[in-house]
């Protein structure tokens, strides 16, 4: 397309039974979306095009998330596209569209995420956390231990009815599954994973909301409408 394209990040959140959708699976709904709309999408050249489009980190399955973001790059400037685009995935939601003016990359604009995790009070105690618990952080590489304090950062707990909340950011060098903080609060030996759920509120860069910098950096507030 003679090499000329616009970019965009978008901010997308997966929930409801497509929280249980693999990364994978979960691009290949986002991409379905944007066609839908009809979106210029701009694609590779060869035997195989797909779109150029590259991604946040994967979240594990089942993890809800408002905290996805992509890099896409279309053929032209789609006018209004935060007023006219139409979400019709169950499920799967476009919350925010932002033009890029320069030549940024995704992980200028994230170096963690917010998790909020709703647990039981039957099968889990928030007294339980301590920060100076080792545990396992596993690469493909090797496993290291590391202090729970130096993974779960910000941490608090928030009292509900039959629930309580825990929140946290995790940043991307200390990134672990939400079973270890699960773990760390079981009342049980062997860990009762029923009734857990797991949010992404948003990704972080150095501790504020990446929709936060993108609305300063990049103007705009308005929502896409459902």
């Amino acid at each position: 397309m003679g090499g000329y394209f616009i970019r965009y990040i978008v901010r997308f959140c997966r929930g409801g039974f497509l929280r249980f959708l693999s990364q994978n699976e979960t691009k290949s709904a986002f991409e379905k979306l944007l066609r839908r709309n009809k979106l210029p999408l701009t694609y590779t050249e060869g035997y195989n095009p797909h779109p150029k489009i590259s991604y946040s980190d994967a979240m594990k399955t089942g993890v809800a998330s408002s905290g996805f973001y992509a890099l896409i790059n279309t053929d032209c400037e789609v006018e209004e596209i935060n007023e006219n685009f139409k979400n019709d995935i169950s499920g799967l939601k476009i919350l925010k569209f932002w033009k890029l003016y320069q030549n940024d990359k995704l992980d200028d604009y994230i170096n963690g995420y917010e998790f909020r995790i709703f647990l039981n009070y039957k099968n889990f105690e928030c007294s339980l956390y301590n920060e100076n618990k080792m545990i396992l952080k596993k690469t493909k590489r090797k496993t290291t231990e590391i202090p729970s304090g130096e993974v779960f950062k910000n941490i608090s707990f928030k009292k509900l009815n039959k629930y309580f909340m825990v929140e946290y950011d995790m940043l991307r060098g200390n990134m672990v599954s939400y079973e270890s903080i699960i773990e760390l609060l079981s009342k049980r030996d062997v860990t009762e994973y029923k009734d857990v759920y797991v949010y992404v509120q948003d990704a972080i860069l150095d501790g504020e909301k990446t929709s936060n910098i993108l609305n300063d950096k990049l103007g705009g507030s308005v929502n896409v409408r459902s």
